[in-house]
């Protein structure tokens, strides 16, 4: 058995409390950012949801091509195949993304509904997990607003890609940046 794991819980929780309280400035930094980046996302969600496709198009492709060449340097690997389908699958997806940025937009806000409906279902978890903690009311707010968020997203859907991205990307980072600040300034 493990140090770590013969641990009482309420030993971990102090520890963790004992982490948070010694880096609360990296903690409220973090919460700053996020909120001033999710501000400037729903200032200009059009560019906002076109750069978070765009970004994502490079990393597909260029996580694809050190794929592809990983596949080749290892090719008496058993795996070999599958690398090679994995690779092509990533150049192509990237490729199709840079290639078509505004219908990659239309992909995104499907998969940005359905990443708000998960990421909200998790903090409602952690929330209800840190309940005796003052800040779990910041997380459980903050995975009701991603759940209501992926709900409304999925619904307006294709009349909202145009702007959703960027906009929902800004109020989902302000709400979560709050929660952040607020889990910082408890443990003070």
């Amino acid at each position: 058995m493990t140090a770590s794991s013969s641990q009482s819980p309420q030993r971990s929780v102090a520890d963790a409390l004992g982490l948070l309280r010694e880096h609360r400035r990296w903690f409220q930094a973090l919460a700053i950012s996020w909120i001033v980046l999710g501000v400037l996302a729903i200032l200009v969600p059009v560019a906002a949801g076109l750069a978070i496709e765009l970004i994502l198009g490079w990393f597909l492709l260029l996580g694809g091509v050190a794929q592809l060449v990983h596949a080749f340097r290892v090719r008496p690997w058993t795996g070999f195949a599958l690398g090679l389908v994995w690779a092509l699958l990533n150049v192509a997806a990237g490729v199709i993304l840079l290639a078509f940025p505004l219908r990659g937009v239309l992909t995104l806000t499907l998969v940005l509904a359905a990443f708000l409906l998960a990421e909200g279902a998790a903090k409602l978890v952690l929330a209800f997990r840190i309940r005796p903690d003052a800040s779990w009311s910041g997380f459980l707010l903050s995975g009701g607003l991603g759940i209501l968020l992926g709900l409304l997203l999925w619904a307006g859907f294709p009349g909202t890609a145009t702007w959703a991205i960027g906009t929902l990307v800004g109020v989902n980072m302000i709400f979560g940046g709050f929660a952040i600040w607020r889990l910082a300034r408890a443990s003070a």
